[in-house]
């Protein structure tokens, strides 16, 4: 407010009441006021209607003396209308790396670590024992029975009455090489003195590790193990004293769970770590849902705690931009919504997860991998050029637009030949070598004459554990198998009329679990058509009004309903899966005819387009879920597409314009944090992983920039020789593929990202 006032702006009073409100109790985003300073490995807790924040370190990582850790306990009221404030309530000997949690309106903080050298002095770290209770009503500590040992880089929950004290070591002096702990301890806090037994020992030992407790379990998620990073986790049942093995957390980062955070709420664990998205784990299901939540700064060493079974609060931790102080909120419900257990009851078929989850380590299905161009692959490669880090490269036997898809260990991609296009290529080459499995070409049903100003195989193909889908500008569809063989082939100018216009087609198809999505826009007859995975049989067809454009539809689940959302010269819609039927639209928009659309966390759909202040966010859903016609949440006063479609990631949304601009704006407000020139427009989409973004420029080369911060800091750029544009991008563990007009080029992994250089803003 006090900004737009600087700014000379003017604020009606109902918007600032309605901003007041978003701020305090918002279920997505933004959470209560940030922490008195930017914390990591600290204790948070939540007793009655209050957040506590206990001890922490706020020095630089690994730098460790007296004044660098926290003995203070601060508190937040979460209740009422208004945006509370911290007070320090209480101080007790400084720490990090302890344990807080809240029982029946008291906290208890346990074990720890303390820096007993000055700063400049040789580190002496030793881990504590204690364990004390905080009473809020006399605003007092308590001396409770210490732990048998003194105990750091633990983490702790609460299960029926009784603490569990879980992972960490035992640290006396400089070395980092403390005693490790193969098992934790139990109290019962009902009982008077309290005393401590030691637990099974634990099937991984582990430090900095996750710990939560619901339903009769308690969970050990993650950590630091002798031998490295862990995703394991392990979980243990009171009832019977023993330990099992439950599913590993996704985890793409090489630090894999270390440092994470968890919660346990009714039937469900929570999660988030240094990735930045958030996971749960229902006992039912046995297996960790990616809820398709992207916090706005990743983070980990920071505490996740749950406010009733309302909503969850992601306090501090830190990041490669360093420390912070921000809480994040997010629903509980919405959260649940975003990702139902259905969409795991797909078995092996990771088709069906297709425009839903990440791509895999060895898997880049369709058009923008996953449709929202985020990766999971692990060691991805950041230099490279003619002469470094190229695998392979191979030549091609005709010109081609489309993006290469992977899947396991075989490449996808396709090609179209003649002054006509008469001919279509569909190429399979192994990832280890380049080698060429195989190759099929087709006549074209329909002859499209050639010249610079008509596609040429711009369409994506689809792939998943059983076919590769390729669509052409001819109107032929074609399903085969990973070794060639035909399965099906669709005609689509025969069944539904020629297709008309001067540039040809450059949607790319979609798939389900069971279906192949096609959109077909241009002068003549344009329909959305849902056929038969398996059999290429039309499952359902909706006439659309003739517009021309090229974009590929995106299969999302919105709310409770999993549907297609198109955006497409003057309308934004979706569209429901099942059916057919018209969910949800937006119409008056302008040059939205390249660009294919977005959604964010919560349901926000992004939309792309060449003309200023048409690229925008539409949120299609009420505060209740219900899908509404689409509302404009904000525009971008200055960002326009090309080619290249938006990518929206971690908070922030990027756009690239025709004259190679890149902007980052703002998710939740469109404001424009920066912009920055590259080596070229792009007509390949970025591509999201973890913290980096990839801009793949049409000359071949390659920007990367670290995500965060308020101006653009490039950790790398590289360059390859290129006599036609780079078209599109898929990554894998380790490997990026490169597609130029005749060429496909692998690219291999290199040393881990270097510390990013930052560099001054420059575009229109």
């Amino acid at each position: 407010i006090e900004r737009a006032q600087r700014l000379g702006g003017l604020l009606l009073l109902g918007c600032t009441a309605l901003l007041l409100s978003a701020g305090s109790v918002q279920g997505q985003g933004r959470g209560p006021a940030d922490l008195p300073e930017p914390v990591t490995s600290f204790g948070a807790a939540i007793a009655g209607d209050t957040l506590y924040v206990f001890g922490g370190h706020h020095g630089r990582p690994h730098h460790y003396h007296r004044d660098t850790q926290s003995g203070a306990l601060w508190r937040l009221p979460l209740g009422g209308r208004g945006r509370s404030s911290w007070k320090k309530v209480a101080t007790a000997q400084p720490a990090q790396s302890v344990g807080l949690v809240a029982h029946d309106g008291t906290l208890y903080r346990v074990g720890g670590m303390r820096a007993r050298n000055a700063e400049g002095k040789r580190q002496d770290l030793h881990s504590l024992a204690l364990f004390d209770a905080y009473d809020p009503k006399t605003q007092q500590w308590h001396e409770l029975t210490p732990l048998p040992r003194g105990l750091s880089s633990i983490d702790a929950a609460v299960l029926d009455d009784r603490l569990y004290v879980l992972g960490g070591w035992t640290m006396a002096g400089n070395s980092r090489d403390g005693e490790w702990a193969s098992h934790g301890y139990v109290a019962d806090l009902s009982e008077r003195p309290i005393e401590w037994e030691p637990l099974p020992e634990t099937p991984v030992t582990t430090r900095a590790a996750a710990v939560a407790a619901t339903d009769n379990r308690v969970y050990l998620i993650g950590g630091l193990t002798p031998d490295g990073p862990s995703a394991a986790t392990s979980i243990f049942e009171p009832e019977t004293g023993e330990w099992s093995a439950g599913p590993d957390v996704p985890a793409a980062s090489r630090l894999k769970a270390f440092g994470s955070s968890a919660v346990g709420v009714g039937e469900t664990v929570w999660y988030s770590g240094r990735d930045g998205r958030v996971y749960r784990l229902v006992k039912a299901s046995g297996k960790w849902i990616d809820t398709g939540h992207d916090l706005e700064h990743a983070r980990f060493f920071h505490e996740l705690v749950a406010q009733g079974d309302q909503r969850l609060l992601f306090i501090g931790g830190g990041n490669d931009d360093g420390q912070l102080a921000d809480i994040e909120a997010a629903e509980i419900t919405r959260l649940e919504a975003a990702r139902p257990d259905a969409a795991q009851r797909v078995g092996e078929d990771e088709a069906a997860r297709l425009n839903r989850d990440r791509p895999g380590s060895k898997r880049w299905p369709g058009f923008r991998g996953d449709g929202l161009s985020h990766t999971a692959a692990k060691g991805l490669p950041i230099h490279w050029s003619e002469q470094e880090n190229l695998n392979w490269s191979v030549t091609l036997p005709a010109y081609g637009q489309s993006s290469p898809v992977v899947w396991d260990n075989r490449v996808f991609l396709t090609a179209v030949e003649g002054d006509q296009h008469q001919t279509l290529h569909v190429l399979c080459y192994a990832l280890e070598d380049g080698e060429r499995l195989w190759h099929r070409t087709f006549d074209a049903t329909q002859k499209i004459k050639d010249s610079n100003y008509v596609s040429k195989a711009a369409p994506t193909p689809v792939v998943d554990g059983n076919r590769v889908y390729a669509l052409f500008g001819s109107g032929d569809l074609v399903a085969l198998d990973h070794e060639g063989n035909m399965a099906w082939r669709r005609k689509l100018t025969e069944s539904y009329g020629k297709l008309e216009g001067n540039h040809g087609i450059g949607t790319s198809p979609a798939l389900t679990d069971d279906r192949v999505i096609v959109l077909i826009e241009h002068e003549g007859p344009s329909y959305l058509l849902s056929l038969d995975k398996a059999t290429g049989q039309t499952r359902w067809r909706k006439e659309r009004e003739p517009r021309v454009s090229w974009t590929t539809p995106l299969i999302t689940e919105i709310g409770d309903r999993r549907q297609i959302v198109i955006s497409s010269n003057g309308v934004a819609e979706g569209i429901s899966l099942d059916d057919g039927e018209r969910l949800w639209w937006k119409a008056k928009m302008e040059g939205n005819t390249l660009a294919s659309p977005t959604v964010m966390e919560g349901g926000r759909v992004v939309i792309g387009s060449s003309d200023r202040g048409f690229c925008m966010a539409l949120d299609v859903k009420d505060a209740s879920g219900k899908l509404t016609d689409g509302e404009v949440s904000w525009r971008s006063d200055r960002a326009t597409v090309s080619f290249s479609s938006p990518l929206a990631h971690r908070g922030r949304v990027y756009f690239v314009n025709r004259a190679g601009v890149a902007f980052c704006c703002d998710a939740r407000t469109g404001r424009r944090i920066w912009a920055l020139r590259l080596s070229d427009a792009c007509w390949a989409s970025p591509v999201a992983a973890g913290e980096l973004i990839y801009f793949f420029s049409k000359d071949g080369g390659t920007t990367i920039i670290r995500h965060g911060g308020d101006e653009p800091r490039v950790v790398a750029e590289s360059q390859l020789s290129t006599d036609s544009r780079l078209y599109g991008a898929a990554a894998v563990d380790g490997r990026w593929l490169l597609r130029f007009g005749t060429r496909l080029v692998c690219i291999g992994a290199d040393e881990t990202p270097a510390s990013p250089r930052s560099v001054s803003t420059e575009g229109n």
